[in-house]
């Protein structure tokens, strides 16, 4: 007697074999859900490349998902194809990438430094410098907030003594603080 195992319950007996986490897991059979709900219930055993495009196309251009979530799909279909289904996984050639978010600079250059800071409140200042990855304490916060009407002429005093310009980016080195 030949018992037919369901694909989401012989997918996941493979991904225990392979000692593989829970939520990779929860996540592969998810996709997996979701690819089969997108193609109208059809066995995946029947689609082919034109088929896993449509669907990772739709993710990207209809969903609106992140690249890595994309990603995810694509490799949990990609476990399907070759460790449940034992098939090579198409070529699926050109399909439509989610796109990647820009970052932002982490390092500012001198004058980025200088513009930002010269926009501040002198009581700010202090601030900034901490949210900039200064670790300042309470009492050191203090003493930055006193000392910084003085800022300004100790930079100058040290651009007197070497040349400022080389030097790397300081929180404290505006103009007027």
């Amino acid at each position: 007697m030949d018992v037919k195992v369901p694909l989401l319950d012989q997918m996941r007996h493979i991904i225990r074999l392979k000692h593989m986490s829970y939520r990779t897991e929860q996540a592969y059979i998810s996709w997996v859900r979701r690819f089969i709900l997108f193609h109208h219930k059809r066995h995946p055993a029947e689609m082919g490349a034109d088929d896993i495009r449509a669907f990772l196309t739709h993710l990207a251009v209809e969903s609106h998902v992140a690249a890595s979530t994309q990603n995810g799909a694509l490799n949990a279909l990609l476990f399907l194809y070759r460790h449940v289904l034992k098939q090579p996984f198409p070529d699926l050639g050109e399909f439509e990438r989610a796109k990647r978010p820009r970052r932002l600079p982490l390092v500012f250059t001198q004058e980025e430094v200088r513009a930002v800071l010269a926009q501040l409140e002198q009581d700010m200042v202090a601030l900034a410098a901490r949210r900039a990855g200064l670790s300042l304490d309470a009492r050191q916060f203090a003493m930055v907030c006193a000392a910084a009407p003085y800022v300004d002429e100790m930079r100058q005093q040290l651009a007197r003594e070497r040349d400022w310009d080389e030097a790397p980016a300081n929180v404290f080195a505006s103009t007027r603080i």
